[in-house]
């Protein structure tokens, strides 16, 4: 087996500690997904103060996320991997996220593709013998509903005293249902070498997921009591993900 040093998709200032070499398969390299979590070109931290569509001070305190549904593409949009079992939670208090997508052979890839939120199937399985990330019951309404794509929590400026500070209001919003599976992709455009190990790097860009919100006026969802609400935010954390936009 051929082992070579990671190279990622992003420039040297945002790469991370290279992770340990992969055995690679002859004729193949080896690939990896990084994502970030970003407050425009920083890296995001929970203590962030952010601002919502009606200009008010917001911070999240939990923003959490499941991705599955993962495949690449080529030029031609023909699908050249896939990983219909690949589930992943992004958890925004862990401000970078990898996972393993294996051996392929070595060729062109164009684009990651993958849902934001549980395909369907898996969406109506019982968690309680699923395996992780699926079995955490915290990410999970019932059976009918299935799971939390998204859970969103923090608090806004309510005192509009330009900080967060006791007293401020809260707000939560639960992104779940079938119909809120999102859909994204973002472009690769690498030739994958024999014998290389290459990390595609993406990010989310948490300033702009409540950038369309009036947080004050909306302060919840659980999808179900206020789907239009409920389809925009969906609609921003989706768009919010993407390549590294150096790239």
């Amino acid at each position: 087996a051929a082992t070579a040093r990671w190279i990622t998709s992003t420039s040297a200032c945002k790469k991370d500690s290279e992770p340990p070499s992969a055995p690679v398969t002859i004729g193949s390299g080896h690939l990896r997904v990084s994502f970030t979590f970003m407050n425009g070109t920083d890296t995001f931290h929970l203590a962030d103060l952010l601002h919502d569509g009606a200009g008010h001070v917001i911070r999240f305190d939990t923003v959490r996320f499941f991705i599955s549904g993962i495949h690449l593409v080529n030029d031609a949009a023909v699908v050249i991997a896939q990983y219909p079992t690949m589930y992943e939670l992004f958890d925004a208090a862990q401000p970078n996220t990898q996972f393993d997508l294996g051996n392929l052979k070595a060729q062109h890839v164009h684009a990651f593709v993958f849902n934001v939120g549980v395909d369907s199937l898996a969406n109506h399985a019982n968690p309680g013998t699923a395996a992780p990330p699926l079995n955490d019951l915290s990410m999970h309404v019932d059976m009918a509903t299935g799971y939390k794509f998204a859970v969103l929590t923090g608090h806004v400026d309510s005192n509009d005293n330009g900080v967060i500070d006791a007293g401020d209001a809260t707000f939560h919003y639960v992104i779940a249902t079938d119909a809120l599976l999102g859909e994204d992709e973002f472009h690769v455009h690498h030739d994958l070498a024999v014998g290389e190990q290459y990390i595609i790097q993406g990010w989310a860009d948490m300033s702009v997921v409540l950038s369309g919100v009036d947080v004050m006026a909306h302060p919840t969802t659980t999808t179900l009591d206020d789907l239009p609400l409920a389809t925009q935010i969906s609609d921003s954390l989706v768009s919010s993900l993407g390549p590294d936009p150096d790239e």
